[in-house]
């Protein structure tokens, strides 16, 4: 590992700010004009409004301002990182993300990003326990997002081997750890040299051989969302889902990295199962991944 963050926040550089660009396409000609004004004067409104907003209840640092129309984050650089993966995404996939309209500046919040809301409810919600799904339900939610994680498959790392946040640096992961940001890495085999890749004797012999076997494979480095969980995944009022938010851990990882991080996100959970053969459906060729990280579980502990 090259580097370990810990704190709140990454340490912050302004010039990573320059890396967003305002599109000329935003759909209110209003915001477009509130826009124009000084940085200064709309990070003073923003912290006025966020006095006043509602916390998300899929993130607690997400909340949603006054009148319902948009959401606001703020911290470190690694907001930044975030509104740059939202806009990256959108850029290059057809995953319906929320649209980051501003991103700004202010001296004593930091970076603050401003998205739009993103029709839907999530998927935990519509189905409190996710062992109440029919098949017909598990086979629509597993059509829709094979298709958005394998869009993001295809997006290939600027960093080569490099495993990072999207610009290179360090990111967070909660499979890896709930406090710290981690990485980077100068190669998979540097992560699986890492405590949350490590197998033990104290872990299932076959397991162990398994592990020697895949971690012999070249990944090919994508960018991964993360923590694709049923908190993240909105759907309508059939249950197919139509946006995926809370790209907070996106990065670029090995190919594996979704199926494995996404499963963990409803590990010990009820319905885990369910979450996890979904996710299968969309990476299948992974399965072998999966239990050797299932494995890992059992000893590893990132909180």
């Amino acid at each position: 590992m090259i580097s370990h963050t810990t704190g709140s926040s990454l340490p912050f550089n302004f010039r990573t700010l320059s890396h967003y660009s305002r599109r000329n396409t935003l759909r209110s000609f209003l915001w477009a004009q509130w826009l124009r004004f000084p940085s200064s004067f709309r990070c003073r409104v923003y912290r006025f409004l966020l006095a006043f907003g509602r916390t998300s209840s899929n993130s607690p640092d997400l909340q949603r301002l006054p009148f319902g129309l948009v959401y606001a984050k703020h911290g470190g650089s690694s907001v930044i990182q975030e509104a740059l993966a939202l806009q990256y995404v959108a850029d290059y996939t057809s995953i319906p993300v929320p649209e980051v309209l501003d991103l700004t500046q202010d001296k004593s919040l930091g970076p603050i990003m401003i998205i739009s809301c993103v029709s839907g409810t999530p998927l935990s919600k519509k189905y409190s326990r996710l062992d109440e799904l029919i098949p017909d339900e598990s086979t629509r939610i597993a059509d829709v997002l094979r298709d958005w994680l394998n869009q993001l498959q295809y997006l290939r790392s600027p960093y080569g081997r490099l495993l990072c946040g999207y610009l290179g640096g360090a990111f967070s992961s909660y499979r890896i750890s709930t406090q710290n940001f981690i990485g980077p890495y100068r190669s998979q085999n540097d992560f699986h040299d890492e405590p949350c890749c490590l197998l033990t004797p104290a872990h299932d012999a076959k397991v162990r051989s398994l592990a020697a076997i895949i971690r012999q494979k070249r990944y090919d480095i994508s960018f991964v969302h993360g923590n694709v969980s049923p908190e993240n995944v909105l759907v309508n009022r059939d249950g197919v889902p139509i946006g995926l938010v809370g790209w907070e851990c996106a990065a670029w990882m090995p190919s594996y990295w979704e199926l494995t991080s996404g499963s963990w996100s409803v590990k010990g959970r009820s319905g885990e199962c369910v979450w996890s053969h979904i996710l299968v459906r969309c990476l299948p060729q992974y399965t072998d991944e999966l239990k050797v990280d299932r494995e890992l579980w059992r000893t590893y502990n990132p909180y």
